[in-house]
């Protein structure tokens, strides 16, 4: 419950993190979409990877897992991309009342709860090629991607704008560190 809680937070900060540069994107029009996909897909890209790497996936698993993650991911970001809309919605008030900001939360906690249907029910579809071991390594993978993504983007790059360099893959799993 508290590892579900905790990838919550984790994706909305991901995605709050894409839709604050994608806002800043739309600022450059068609130019800036063009580059904000490219991000997108790379980042998209760098996922994987990571994800493979981590969950010590097959070639055959890859083939399998990779698209359903895939798909599940483009679900999950639709659900986002809906509690976006409402809370940009009610920023947008002028004056908003009560009745706006009881909304927007219930639609919250209605993506919320989305968002579980949806994982539960890939989580069974991943359960049919990834073995427990991998489900619980992917799992920690996802939170440990979005601990690594936020901590990236936090440092300034080359113009000294925060997150406006390119992700570096984490050492390798042998040469990490054990904590105890």
């Amino acid at each position: 419950m508290i590892m579900k809680r905790i990838l919550s937070f984790a994706i909305m900060a991901l995605l709050a993190l894409a839709s604050v540069n994608a806002i800043a994107d739309d600022r450059d029009d068609n130019k800036g979409n063009k580059e904000r996909e490219r991000r997108m897909e790379e980042l998209k890209q760098y996922k994987q990877e990571f994800l493979i790497k981590e969950v010590e996936l097959t070639e055959k698993q890859q083939k399998e897992f990779l698209p359903l993650y895939n798909q599940m991911q483009a679900e999950m970001f639709q659900v986002n991309k809906e509690a976006r809309e409402a809370a940009a919605k009610v920023s947008k008030l002028d004056n908003p009342t009560d009745a706006d900001y009881e909304a927007a939360y219930q639609q919250l906690l209605s993506v919320r709860q989305r968002e579980a249907q949806i994982e539960k029910s890939y989580h069974e579809r991943f359960a049919k090629i990834l073995s427990k071991k991998q489900l619980f390594l992917l799992q920690r993978a996802e939170g440990r991607f979005s601990r690594h993504v936020l901590k990236h983007n936090r440092r300034p790059g080359a113009d000294g704008k925060p997150g406006q360099h390119k992700v570096k893959p984490p050492r390798d799993a042998k040469e990490r560190p054990h904590r105890r």
